[in-house]
This record gives structure tokens, C-alpha cells and sequence, in this order.
């Protein structure tokens, strides 16, 4: 299966081809679906700005996105990064921008372990950076609300000691 690392931004609602589940079944023929990614909620302020992209990176290389499998014998159907999987996912505008209101960001579930990097990136590309710090406690299926952003504080890209380009996505937009 394929979590893709560009996902649309959508107000209210999971990025399309992110609702993936899988099924498992039992001797009684019973089948068990259970959603096996984990959804990352933003509320964004008109406060916030203009934004063009939300990207989110893996601050040690955990691989959040991309090709992966899932273990439908085990009872919690854990999700394995295959290893041309990524460490980051682009939330891009729908529109020219990201619109207030709530997002969701699907994500593989061990994205939630680690600590996370939001660069928002704004309409004269200057960025404004957010950091958190996962829990363990979190599984696949669940939302981790992160609440609202907004009055964020931006600065041009040469401000980081990290390059924005990690912060892009690898495809080409033409």
C-alpha cells in the first residue's frame, strides 16, 4: 500500500487515498477492519496567514510516508515503512492557499513517536517553523489534535541552519 507524501488540503476533511484500512479474518469468518494510519489535525487561524504548503518532517529520518505493508496476522496490525518509504509529507493548498479551518495530515503511526518538524510555508517563501514531540501512547486510527495555529512568525528561508528544501517534496510540479 501507498500513503502518498503530497496530500491535498481539504478543510474538514482526510486527505483523499488516506483512509486506508486493512482486514483480517477469523476462523468464524468474521472479518476485522481496522484504519491502520494515524491523522495529525491542524486548525488554522485567518490569523496565520497566507499559506501556500504544510510540510511535516521527521526530525531523526523516521519514514512517515510512501510505500508500505501491514501485518494483518498481528492484532494490531502494525504498519512497516518499506525502504523507499519518506521522512516527510507536503499538505499543498487545494487552492493558491491553505484557507482557514481544520486539516488533517495522514501519516504512518510510528510519525507520532519522534519529533516532528511544521514548516509553514507562506506566499513570499518565507517560512515559520513548529516543532513536537510524539507520544508512544498514539496508534494507527486515532487523530492527534494539535490545535490552532496562527500568528505564526515567519522568516526567509536563509535564517535555518537546515535548508527548506528538505521541506519540499521530491516530484516535479510541471
Amino acid at each position: 500500500m501507498t500513503l502518498p507524501y503530497v496530500q491535498t488540503a481539504v478543510p474538514g476533511t482526510i486527505p483523499a487515498g488516506t483512509a486506508i484500512a486493512a482486514a483480517s479474518s477469523s476462523e468464524d469468518m468474521s472479518f476485522l477492519f481496522r484504519n491502520v494510519l494515524t491523522y495529525l489535525k491542524l486548525t488554522i487561524t485567518p490569523e496565520a496567514g497566507k499559506i501556500r504548503s504544510i510540510s511535516v518532517v521527521s526530525a531523526d529520518g523516521t519514514k512517515i510516508s510512501g510505500d508500505f505493508s501491514v501485518d494483518c496476522t498481528d492484532p494490531d496490525m502494525e504498519v512497516y515503512p518499506r525502504p523507499d518509504s519518506y521522512s516527510n509529507i507536503v499538505l499543498r493548498a487545494s487552492g493558491q492557499y491553505i484557507e482557514p479551518g481544520d486539516y488533517y495530515i495522514a501519516a504512518f503511526p510510528s510519525a507520532f513517536h519522534e519529533e516532528l518538524f511544521l514548516a509553514f510555508e507562506m506566499e513570499d517563501s518565507s517560512y515559520a517553523m513548529l516543532s513536537f514531540i510524539g507520544n508512544s501512547e498514539y496508534q494507527g486510527g486515532l487523530v492527534r489534535d494539535l490545535g490552532e495555529v496562527s500568528y505564526l512568525d515567519y522568516v526567509y528561508d536563509d535564517a535555518y541552519s537546515v535548508s527548506p528544501s528538505v521541506f519540499s517534496c521530491p516530484y516535479n510540479e510541471d
